[in-house]
């Protein structure tokens, strides 16, 4: 797609064209711009059973909550970590602002953000580190 097309779906929904009947293959599935181009990404059920079968073959126990949002969680935590601005997160997980990453998906009693503002105030008040 990305060959053929300025901007597509990265997980378009519907059969790819031999995905079936060439299982075993290499290129078992191959996307066909006219067809998946435009259609909608793949929904949400569909991702969480393919999450969910990640997590079998990965002997991984299930938790509730993990997929999609526990996902975020730790990409706007690690992204946080690593001392991502503000900017940046909004364009890290497509937000339009940094409220929801902020007051959602951080994790609100960091242990690296309290050590940051541990060193910053030491730093204010003069006081060796």
């Amino acid at each position: 797609l990305e060959a053929e097309l300025p901007d597509y779906p990265l997980f378009p929904s519907g059969q790819l064209p031999g995905g079936r009947t060439l299982k075993d293959e290499v290129n078992a599935g191959v996307a066909d711009p006219e067809r998946h181009g435009t259609v909608d990404p793949i929904d949400g059920t569909a991702w969480r059973s393919w999450f969910r079968e990640a997590e079998d073959l990965a002997k991984v126990p299930h938790v509730k909550g993990r997929a999609g949002y526990g996902l975020r969680r730790v990409a706007v935590d690690e992204a946080k970590r690593l001392g991502i601005s503000r900017e940046g997160l909004k364009s890290h997980g497509g937000w339009t602002d940094s409220q929801m990453p902020d007051q959602v998906y951080a994790d609100q009693e960091a242990k690296y953000a309290q050590e940051e503002a541990q060193q910053i105030r030491a730093k204010i008040r003069g006081e060796n580190e």
